[in-house]
């Protein structure tokens, strides 16, 4: 399987005024996903995201979060360890949507690994 980068979430102080600057700045669609207490973009053309809340005033949040698609997240995040990664979260369902697990690489970033619902292996 290919490891195409499938989602980027950008860390906002205030779901509303953070996706509506991205939203004004680039002309994003955005949707606010009340069940999940999540506000998403969708560029038009290319990868989409999400604005995920930073409990910091902004300036210790982690940074941009890509999330890689693979079809085996145990195994991409023991090989990622075996590479010097620290595994941050195991594999863990997003409910209605797929599994993440994360990992940061050794110079600190954090990376997500992602499976749609209906792919991948079991485990």
């Amino acid at each position: 399987m290919a490891h195409p980068i499938v989602h980027i979430e950008i860390p906002v102080k205030d779901a509303d005024t953070g996706s509506g600057f991205y939203g004004e700045l680039f002309g994003w669609k955005i949707a606010h996903h009340d069940e999940m207490n999540y506000v998403s973009f969708d560029p038009g053309d290319g990868v989409g995201g999400g604005f995920p809340v930073s409990d910091s005033d902004g300036t210790g949040n982690d940074g941009v979060l890509l999330y890689v698609g693979t079809d085996d997240i145990p195994g991409m995040l023991n090989q990622a360890e075996t590479l010097g990664a620290t595994v941050e979260s195991t594999k863990a369902e997003i409910p209605g949507v797929g599994y993440m697990g994360v990992f940061r690489d050794p110079s600190g970033n954090r990376v997500a690994l992602f499976t749609p619902l209906g792919e991948g292996r079991e485990g």
